[in-house]
């Protein structure tokens, strides 16, 4: 047998709360809750246990600190951190190559032919 559709679901709700609910369709009722709880349960567990939540807290806030260093000065278009370099001969623009490299869009890995 398929499992109900939402619509079937509903309608199966809606006969219940009439009370004109047959018992095979009770029945059918009962074990799409079940499963649904189930399914629900290890979504929620999964969430919970997800390994890298910590992970991507840390590396959100190290990007966040870099942020802070490298703003735009509040005289003129220069990196604030960049601009303690300038001697060394870079370049103290704003946005400097730290917010762009942070800025710019991922791009997916590339494979070579060996």
């Amino acid at each position: 047998m398929t499992e109900p559709t939402r619509e079937q679901l509903l309608h199966l709700a809606d006969r219940a709360r009439r009370g004109v609910l047959l018992p095979d369709e009770g029945a059918l009722l009962a074990d799409a809750v079940t499963e649904l709880e189930t399914e629900n349960a290890a979504l929620r567990d999964g969430l919970a246990h997800c390994r890298h939540k910590p992970r991507v807290t840390e590396l959100s806030a190290a990007i966040e600190r870099v942020r802070a260093l490298h703003r735009k000065a509040s005289h003129g278009d220069t990196c604030v951190y960049c601009a303690h370099g300038q001697r060394l001969g870079y370049d103290t623009t704003w946005p400097c190559d730290t917010i762009r490299a942070l800025d710019q869009a991922q791009q997916p890995p590339t494979t070579e032919a060996p």
